[in-house]
C-alpha cells in the first residue's frame, strides 16, 4: 500500500519538489477509500488528522501516508 501511495503521490508531483497540491491530494485520498465519503466527510476527516488543514496549500508524502494510515 505505501508503494501505492509513493506511487500516487509522485504522478502529483512531477518537480519533484516533494509537495503536491490539496486538489491533487483529495485525488489521491478517493483512490485509496475515501471515494464513498461526500465532502463534508472527507473535511472531518482532515480536520482530525490537521485542524489547520484548510489553510494549507499544499501537503507533503510524510502527511500523505499519515491520513491514509489513521483513517
Amino acid at each position: 500500500m505505501i508503494s501505492d501511495l509513493q506511487e500516487a503521490f509522485s504522478f502529483y508531483d512531477r518537480d519533484e519538489t516533494g509537495y503536491i497540491s490539496t486538489n491533487h491530494f483529495t485525488n489521491i485520498l478517493k483512490n485509496f477509500g475515501f471515494h464513498k465519503m461526500n465532502p463534508r466527510e472527507i473535511d472531518e476527516e482532515l480536520r482530525k488528522s490537521d485542524p489547520d488543514f484548510k489553510k494549507r496549500n499544499c501537503v507533503d508524502f510524510a502527511f500523505c501516508k499519515y491520513v491514509i494510515g489513521y483513517r
